[in-house]
């Protein structure tokens, strides 16, 4: 389940709002889960890196075996990763814009796991799939046209 809004990075705006110091647009994650910020107004790239606790070797298993496919996606998404046990999933397609959103649980096995899901009732448009098992939650952005 989504979390409290909170602010990773600001400074972009006047105090009072009337200028700003940058134009944040898009995001992407590394393989190493730091945040890339574009910023098109000064043409940079700000990297933002997580000090926090750090997962565990399982947790970050899963995140970095989970693959989306066809990139973008049309009436079938398969999402492939391996996972370390026998677990219920939950995933989870949520419209980055309206917020509709199409919900499923999933049984995974051990190992190798390709899913598919049918996204043919969904609107085009960008969306958040988020896969949540017991201790981990994965967020990938998923584009869909039709």
């Amino acid at each position: 389940m989504p979390g409290e809004q909170i602010d990773l990075v600001s400074g972009f705006l006047s105090s009072d709002s009337s200028s700003s110091f940058g134009r944040p647009v898009d995001v992407a994650v590394t393989l190493q889960g730091d945040l890339l910020i574009s910023d098109d107004q000064n043409g940079a790239i700000y990297k933002l890196t997580y000090t926090g606790q750090v997962t565990s070797s399982i947790e970050a298993e899963i995140e970095h075996s989970i693959q989306i496919s066809p990139v973008p996606a049309n009436e079938e998404l398969y999402v492939n990763f391996n996972s370390p046990q026998n677990e219920n999933i939950e995933i989870a397609l949520v419209n980055i814009y309206s917020g509709e959103q199409k919900k499923e649980n999933r049984l995974v096995n051990v190992g190798a796991n390709n899913l598919k899901i049918d996204i043919g009732s969904l609107c085009p448009g960008m969306y958040f799939l988020n896969v949540s098992a017991a201790n981990v939650q994965v967020t990938r952005k998923v584009m869909i046209q039709k």
